[in-house]
């Protein structure tokens, strides 16, 4: 086997962590870490049995990690960067899940951290590359920008036969715009802003640290960057008005909008509470699932907590005193007794003056 050689590096850039090729007999050059040089990690010391309670609990290195080195699937690599990191799992040819970290993840500094939908693709059997955020600039990062195209012409999303993009509101952002390095991949964004930038979005007031990160340059509007997409499936609620207005600016006939009603900007939590997100992600990247189907499933939502609580909160904010009551009964006949109460009260409670 040949010696690995350097990848090329963008001119007068030099990223932290160099890539290396490595020639397959089945396929072309792509990149990979070796991890022993690439990504250290503290070794981790057996704790005695009678080592003092005070005594501080070893960090466990996370499942990535793990399976990179003790699973049938060590193929893979790990990339820092002092905003983002990359991490590259291969399990087999035939579907590549690229995942982007949303905002909650980025506080997160525990070892074990995974990358976002880590454990799915895991279960699924599916190949994973997943970007980690290390600042709420949305990823908003020259860096990264290079290496995504990096990856890009050294073959990586070219190994396999389908790919798909994914994350909510900040990753979903993420999965639309860099769409664009894998021409003909599939987008699932939940929540997803197209774009921060006060030029493009003046109307958008939520997400200071997004809005001030530095919009020039690439990737900077998403609904731009999904043109050559397969298919993008925006999961929204259409009655959250910053949400509708950001769905609103992607046009196209690969653009799919699997409204979400009274999910809020919470759409992924939302499914994942109501045990259908596997499901959706699973079908949406398997192309299993169409709109139709999609909606059909979400229906099934309508008796969730979550649901009858936004619905009882707008017909409240609208006066329909008399709806509330019927949806508390609805909500009693179907096993919610404690939500029929709760809507019960809001029905008997002052009704809001107009603005």
């Amino acid at each position: 086997m040949p010696a690995p050689r350097p990848a090329t590096l963008p001119a007068g850039k030099v990223i932290a962590s160099a890539i290396l090729l490595a020639p397959l007999p089945d396929g072309p050059p792509v990149p990979t870490m070796p991890l022993l040089s690439m990504t250290p990690w503290a070794t981790i010391p057996d704790t005695p049995a009678d080592a003092p309670a005070d005594t501080p609990v070893p960090e466990v290195p996370p499942q990535w990690l793990v399976d990179l080195r003790r699973s049938p699937y060590r193929r893979g690599f790990y990339h820092s960067e002092e905003e983002f990191a990359a991490l590259h799992v291969e399990r087999e040819r035939a579907h590549l899940f690229v995942s982007f970290d949303n905002l909650s993840q980025v506080g997160h500094d525990q070892i074990d951290r995974e990358a976002w939908g880590y454990e799915f693709a895991r279960k699924s059997g599916w190949s994973q590359l997943g970007i980690f955020a290390f600042r709420a600039n949305w990823f908003r990062n020259r860096t990264l920008f290079a290496y995504l195209r990096q990856l890009r012409d050294n073959g990586l999303f070219a190994r396999y036969q389908t790919v798909t993009f994914a994350g909510t509101s900040m990753g979903a952002y993420a999965a639309c715009a860099f769409s664009s390095v894998a021409p003909g991949a599939q987008v699932i964004a939940f929540s997803p802003q197209s774009t921060l930038s006060p030029a493009l979005v003046p109307w958008e007031a939520r997400f200071p640290g997004g809005r001030a990160a530095d919009w020039s340059g690439d990737f900077a509007d998403a609904a731009d960057q999904t043109a050559t997409a397969q298919t993008v499936y925006l999961v929204y609620d259409p009655t959250e008005p910053a949400d509708a207005a950001h769905a609103d600016r992607f046009t196209g006939p690969n653009i799919v909008r699997l409204r979400t009603p009274r999910a809020g900007h919470k759409t992924a939590l939302r499914l994942r509470q109501t045990d259908m997100l596997s499901q959706v992600v699973r079908g949406l990247a398997t192309r299993t699932m169409d709109a139709p189907a999609f909606h059909a499933l979400y229906r099934q939502s309508r008796l969730q907590p979550w649901y009858l609580d936004a619905l009882g909160q707008r017909l409240h904010a609208r006066g329909r005193t008399d709806w509330l009551r019927r949806l508390s009964d609805i909500a009693g006949r179907n096993g919610r007794p404690g939500m029929a109460k709760a809507l019960e009260a809001r029905a008997a409670g002052p009704v809001p003056h107009p603005s």
